[in-house]
């Protein structure tokens, strides 16, 4: 390799590092609110409690750039597909012991 071909593959490494960092640089973590503590014990007879206000969904993540690698190696290496026949053959399973279950429970 000369000394071009390395100078554009370090360039190029160094611009996708950049690209991934660009996504996490500037967002602020966001702070838990802190638990609200009672100073007054006593209650009162005629109040009823409060509805909770709803609680906002958070916005889902953009994937990073290493869950996308992660996803297309676990692809092309089969594991999607190991991972999908397990979870088909449980939920198979969880099905036939109920319905196993049932057919006892009617027999009894």
């Amino acid at each position: 390799m000369n000394v071009k071909t390395i100078a554009a593959t370090c360039a190029i490494a160094f611009s996708l590092l950049l690209f991934s960092c660009d996504n996490q640089i500037g967002k602020k973590p966001t702070a838990k609110p802190a638990p609200q503590v009672k100073t007054n014990t006593t209650k009162k007879p005629a109040q009823q409690p409060k509805p909770a206000p709803p609680q906002a969904q958070k916005p889902a993540q953009k994937p990073s750039m290493m869950d996308d690698v992660n996803s297309v190696i676990n692809y092309g290496t089969g594991a999607t597909a190991i991972q999908a026949k397990k979870k088909m053959t449980e939920k198979l399973n969880k099905a036939q012991g109920q319905h196993d279950r049932q057919m006892q429970d009617a027999l009894k």
